[in-house]
């Protein structure tokens, strides 16, 4: 197995080989170029450093690099050549079968993105990192804070093996969100990448991602894009992808992506009501604008060994104490389903919230009841009801009175279809369980942890 490249010292990579003298320019050559094959083309790779300062590489055509190099010269006998010519045919010349993003080791022959941590574990403190990631990201919770913290001890432990979870922090302006992917990012910063634009996730140009261990979505939103959804749930959960370049043939690399997302809007993440993907956490506002307590965070992590201790008690965290799989069930995920719901069924969670089945008056000028002794209300009623939601909340696409009624059976339990007549005029009803029965039963669909109004009462018959 090849060790990873380490861009900052290539001539340990490079052939040692007796050759003439004059072979020294090619050698320097070797030193920032390569030959990789890219999809079903060569490629000349070079190993540079991009505009954040981090160790990066580029690609051009065989065609560009001799031209790049079309006015520079090597001694060839008793000849001068062009070096990028002469580079390209030399027996020495830096190749790789293929590139690879692996952190247990490569095989012999490619080129590993992966460059390993940016600090050795060791002795120090993080108290206060402790502290917000306690109290102010987990808001007290000692068994969410042991969820998060595995959560990135499994990244620095098995890099190689995908959690299948994505963490979103949800919060104000100035609560530390932030800052927590940025520690854990900076032990390993050369795979971490922190974006502020949605493309950046989801669009087609990801040559971000081919050696990005750690992706933090800042300020992040989703805007119910179904198309960005599925890129999305694959980045978090697919163990390839396609990296794509502009003007670069797409190449197939290991997906060991692991996706923060750091945001203040309401609605952050696609969560259907199975939801295993998105770990949604509210961050508390206890040091919102602190700038002492985040300045001892940074003074921990820069002068007093606090990232190695982080590293170190990261790699000793026993995994097999927590379930990365079972993500908490926490109220901000609850919101993240109901904002993420289809509109009947958004509509009728708003129903169960107010605890009246419609905002419009029955008759007699009371509100309509719950349960086999109030009165039956009227399908139009309902539908009437939920037409009216549906502008509110700017459905443009909304359903029959037919796919409403066979969506309420599905979210009802024992619903019953009811025929009243009044004043010889009859009506098709629908006669409605107890408000407590259509809550649970809401709940359990959508695996919420009651998110009801604690203190709200049935309206009695």
């Amino acid at each position: 197995m090849s060790e990873p490249i380490d861009f900052e010292k290539a001539k340990k990579q490079r052939r040692k080989a007796k050759s003439p003298d004059g072979d020294g320019p090619l050698h320097e050559m070797n030193e920032r170029f390569g030959l990789v094959k890219v999809g079903a083309e060569n490629r000349v790779v070079e190993f540079t450093t991009g505009a954040d300062g981090k160790p990066t590489i580029a690609f051009r055509t065989t065609r560009a690099f001799r031209e790049e190099f079309g006015n520079q010269f090597i001694k060839r006998g008793d000849t001068d050549k062009a070096l990028g010519d002469v580079w390209l045919r030399w027996w020495g010349r830096r190749t790789f079968q293929g590139i690879t993003f692996a952190p247990q080791g490569a095989p012999d022959g490619w080129l590993n993105l992966w460059r390993g941590w940016s600090v050795e574990p060791g002795p120090g403190t993080y108290t206060t990192f402790r502290d917000h990631l306690l109290t102010n990201v987990c808001d007290g919770d000692e068994g969410l804070y042991r969820w998060v913290f595995a959560w990135f001890a499994q990244m620095v432990q098995e890099p190689e093996k995908k959690p299948g979870t994505a963490l979103v922090l949800r919060g104000g302006m100035g609560t530390g969100k932030t800052i927590v992917g940025e520690i854990v990012g900076s032990l390993f910063a050369h795979h971490y990448v922190l974006v502020d634009q949605p493309q950046h996730l989801v669009g087609h140009f990801n040559s971000h991602m081919e050696s990005c261990l750690l992706l933090q979505a800042d300020e992040g939103f989703w805007a119910g894009d179904k198309g960005a959804e599925g890129r999305l749930r694959g980045l978090i959960t697919s163990g390839h992808q396609l990296v794509e370049r502009k003007n670069v043939d797409p190449i197939r690399l290991p997906n060991l992506v692991r996706v923060l997302i750091t945001s203040n809007h309401d609605w952050v993440v696609p969560a259907g009501r199975d939801e295993r993907r998105f770990a949604v956490l509210d961050v508390a506002d206890h040091a919102k604008q602190n700038v002492e307590y985040f300045g001892a965070i940074m003074d921990e992590m820069d002068n007093r060994g606090g990232r190695s201790a982080l590293l170190r008690d990261l790699l000793a965290f026993d995994l097999s104490t927590v379930n990365l799989r079972a993500i908490p069930n926490t109220a901000a995920l609850a919101e993240q389903k109901a904002a993420s719901m289809p509109p009947i069924h958004r509509w009728w969670y708003d129903r169960l919230m107010d605890g009246v089945p419609a905002r419009a008056l029955d008759d007699y000028g009371e509100q309509w009841g719950w349960g086999p002794y109030a009165a039956p209300i009227p399908k139009a009623v309902l539908f009437d009801d939920y037409v009216r939601h549906s502008e509110r909340m700017g459905d443009r696409r909304r359903s029959t009175e037919t796919q409403l009624g066979l969506d309420l059976r599905r979210l009802v339990p024992s619903l019953k279809d009811r025929r009243t007549k009044k004043e010889e005029v009859r009506k098709r009803c629908w006669e409605l369980p107890t408000l407590d029965e259509c809550r649970v039963h809401f709940a359990e669909i959508y695996g919420l942890d009651n998110p009801w109004p604690p203190d709200d009462k049935e309206s009695e018959p």
